[in-house]
């Protein structure tokens, strides 16, 4: 496959994972919100600690090899592993609301990226809930876009929308906020690099506790953010 120039292969990442782009990315907390709420993160060491699990050991790790293997599956035509990749991002979900975080933004993604190629997608999903880290890589791949930088791009959309719960929430100051975002930076690099030689074998998770906080968030009885 012949990629895209990098300023294109650039532009269009930064459009997808824009928070204009109509995925509805702010509306999720990813369960820092009971976290915050239970004062679990009152401060930026704490911040990053959290982000640092999520990101190594977390759902941000399960994600990327999801998607560094569905980039894969796109490139080969192999249609068929591209929907167990799916079904399997989805089982992986380990509550309601984190199913519905990444379903309805990676239905919400497929629909928006219509002018990239979204369409010879759309039958194959149109009756079944896609997950947000599939859809990204199946459509970085239709358009080329080099697996390492999709990587590395969704990593930074994620990490970068939790930043901003924090920011809001804790809160944290920009000052706070755009230092953890600096220090995360050799963490996604090195992630990305992992990510695009992984196999299935290299899925697994230990944030258990996160995973409860986002269970917990279900049974909120305030809450800012769907998830």
């Amino acid at each position: 496959m012949n990629e895209v120039a990098p300023t294109t292969a650039l532009l269009k990442l930064m459009t997808w994972l824009s928070p204009s782009f109509p995925t509805g990315a702010f509306a999720y907390s990813h369960g820092l919100e009971s976290a915050i709420q239970r004062e679990l993160i009152t401060c930026r060491s704490d911040a990053e600690e959290y982000l640092h699990d999520l990101v190594h050991t977390g759902s941000l790790w399960n994600d990327l090899v999801l998607a560094s293997l569905s980039w894969k599956a796109v490139t080969q035509e192999d249609n068929l592993f591209l929907g167990q990749l799916n079904e399997l991002a989805l089982a992986l979900c380990p509550g309601e609301e984190r199913f519905l975080e990444t379903s309805l933004q990676g239905d919400a993604f497929l629909k928006a990226a219509k002018p990239w190629g979204s369409k010879k997608f759309s039958l194959q999903f149109d009756s079944a809930d896609l997950a947000y880290p599939i859809a990204v890589a199946a459509i970085a791949a239709t358009n080329r876009v080099p697996l390492i930088v999709t990587l590395a791009a969704y990593q930074h959309s994620f990490c970068a929308n939790l930043v901003s719960v924090m920011m809001r929430l804790v809160p944290l100051g920009q000052t706070d906020g755009m230092q953890i975002l600096a220090d995360l930076e050799p963490h996604l690099t090195e992630l990305s690099k992992r990510a695009a030689t992984a196999s299935l074998d290299d899925l697994g998770s230990a944030t258990l506790h996160g995973d409860f906080l986002a269970i917990a968030h279900e049974h909120q009885h305030t809450r800012i953010f769907r998830s």
